[in-house]
């Protein structure tokens, strides 16, 4: 069995065992990072000349930006917090409001339940 195969493999196994809103969550998540990069295309054709090579640049730092914005839930999703999905909807609807990325971020740190006091 090649590397392929193998990684093929592990990434069913992965899909497999995510429950269904871990696999909504990921497919929302992986929506975002796309659009997030194709607007950078647009944007990246108002700031320079080679519009391909500046629409590259500018999508890769608002994937960057938004990854940074989506902290809270990377946290959240990291320990296993049982909240995953809500930290996720508080973070992406209202974590433009400082306030509302505060409280997903003290959310997301939270003990999990699985955890001893």
């Amino acid at each position: 069995m090649g590397f392929q195969e193998k990684l093929e493999k592990r990434q069913k196994e992965v899909w497999k065992s995510t429950s269904k809103t871990g696999k909504t969550v990921a497919i929302v998540h992986g929506t975002f990072c796309l659009l997030a990069f194709l607007s950078g295309f647009g944007w990246g054709s108002l700031l320079g000349e080679d519009t391909l090579a500046m629409g590259a640049v500018v999508g890769f730092i608002f994937v960057l930006l938004y990854s940074a914005y989506m902290i809270p839930y990377f946290l959240a999703y990291h320990r296993r917090h049982k909240s995953q999905a809500g930290v996720f909807a508080l973070n992406l609807l209202l974590g433009w409001s400082l306030i509302a990325w505060v409280i997903a971020l003290i959310w997301s740190l939270s003990r999990t339940g699985n955890e001893p006091a």
